[in-house]
């Protein structure tokens, strides 16, 4: 369920950039005043308005198997949980971790 939730996070934010830059666009072109200066508004704005959508779907889809890889390992749901319940793990400050009990496998 995490991962869903950050997949939504992360395709939410690089969707509303894009759009952003697309709804910039056509104030940028008419102040231009020339056909050169709206081609180079338009391809300013290119790499946001066609990378972000895609940089989104990529992290969203990295989240949700990344979710779904914690979800279904029962070993990882496992260390999760100690992590959790160790008497170190403070969640306002960070999970402070040795290096061996931050890289050992069960």
């Amino acid at each position: 369920m995490q991962g869903l939730r950050g997949a939504y996070r992360h395709l939410e934010r690089d969707l509303a950039m894009a759009k952003d830059a697309i709804i910039a666009m056509p104030g940028e072109v008419m102040e231009s005043g020339t056909a050169g200066g709206a081609a180079r508004a338009v391809l300013r704005n290119a790499p946001t308005v066609i990378l972000r959508p895609a940089l989104g779907v990529t992290k969203a889809v990295g989240q949700t198997l990344l979710g779904a890889t914690n979800s279904l390992d029962k070993a990882e749901r496992r260390r999760i949980e100690d992590v959790r319940n160790s008497p170190t793990h403070n969640p306002r400050e960070g999970t402070q971790l040795t290096y061996e009990q931050k890289y050992k496998r069960h």
